[in-house]
């Protein structure tokens, strides 16, 4: 086996790690624990997972109408927003709609926000809609620190690249 193919198969049993980790802890996919994503104490969420692919920080926004939470997504290492209607309004019919339009409005780019750009929709639980916006914030580190997936974080690397090639031809 080449080094190539190491590579591949060492990011597929990663890959697969993270998968069989983020299924056996708790979520808010499918069913779930309704009681966590219904009662009103929004701040008893960071840490929660949501859809088994996003993990739940700290609190950045909240207002009478949605909480936003930075997340990061679990197997892309990826940071984003995610954005929920608050739980005393799951069941007005008028509030689910203005958040449904407000994503797809958002996604179109006819309304900006500053949680980022709606690129997924779900429901936590079986009745708490939200929306995951993606951010130009730094992505979290891997095991082997490097980060990776964001458009700043890729100038930096190509700068360092530039630097180190000038450095060398200057020596």
């Amino acid at each position: 086996m080449d080094d190539d193919q190491d590579e591949t198969v060492g990011l597929t049993e990663a890959v697969r790690k993270k998968l069989t980790e983020s299924q056996t802890k708790p979520s808010a996919s499918g069913g779930g624990d309704d009681a966590t994503w219904t009662h009103e104490n929004d701040d008893e969420l960071a840490g929660a997972e949501v859809a088994g692919r996003y993990k739940l920080f700290e609190k950045i926004f909240d207002d009478e109408t949605y909480v936003t939470f930075r997340a990061e997504h679990i197997l892309m290492n990826r940071r984003v927003n995610l954005k929920f209607l608050r739980a005393h309004l799951i069941n007005d019919k008028d509030a689910l709609l203005a958040f449904r339009l407000l994503v797809q409005e958002q996604s179109a780019g006819r309304q900006s926000d500053p949680a980022g750009s709606p690129a997924d929709f779900g429901v936590a639980g079986s009745s708490r809609p939200y929306a995951v916006y993606l951010t130009t914030e730094m992505n979290a580190a891997d095991e082997s620190g490097a980060v990776s997936g964001d458009i700043l974080t890729l100038a930096e690397s190509i700068r360092r690249a530039i630097e180190e090639e000038k450095r060398k031809e200057g020596a």
